[in-house]
């Protein structure tokens, strides 16, 4: 599988942080930094990437 760019319709970086959401929905924090840091490490420059290190500093409090 080839990663394609985002602007092209590949929702690649928003699936693995909703990945995230449904997880912090369902009180699964271990898997929440999971996706969380995974949409951070390999997406940075994305809209997701940064929504997930808002909600990464949120859940730490």
């Amino acid at each position: 599988y080839v990663h394609r760019p985002t602007s092209q319709g590949y929702k690649t970086p928003d699936a693995i942080y909703m990945l995230g959401k449904i997880s912090e929905r369902r009180s699964d924090n271990v898997t929440v930094g999971y996706y969380y840091r995974t949409v951070i490490a390999r997406y940075p420059g994305s809209v997701a990437a940064k929504n997930a290190t808002r909600d990464l500093e949120r859940q730490s409090q």
